[in-house]
């Protein structure tokens, strides 16, 4: 069985980041936390906030955000889009559940 994973309306986030840092800022909504966040993780969020997905769903629109911008002739961090594993992608998933970042519902 998998789940769909998504944000809810009432704890939408704001992201803050600097050119050449390699972290960003994550401010959650509904409780006022801030959250420290290395660039994929906060790219995962930032694609779960738009829409919902399955693990398997974040992770095409995830490599599809990497090879595009692998791809632009930004200055954006070398961290900016870093590739990543099915693994590593599920364990952010359930840390961003356990901080109360985003819900899931079983399919």
């Amino acid at each position: 069985m998998s789940a769909c994973w998504f944000v809810s309306a009432e704890n939408k986030m704001r992201f803050a980041d600097w050119q050449g840092e390699p972290h960003s800022v994550v401010y959650q909504s509904s409780s006022g936390d801030l959250h420290l966040m290395n660039r994929p993780a906060t790219q995962l969020l930032s694609l779960l906030q738009e829409q919902p997905a399955t693990e398997e769903q974040l992770q095409q629109r995830y490599t599809n955000c990497f090879e595009a911008d692998r791809q632009s002739f930004t200055n954006k961090p070398a961290d900016a889009f870093l590739p990543l594993t099915d693994r590593s992608i599920n364990q952010h998933l359930f840390q961003f559940r356990a901080l109360g970042l985003i819900e899931s519902i079983d399919l």
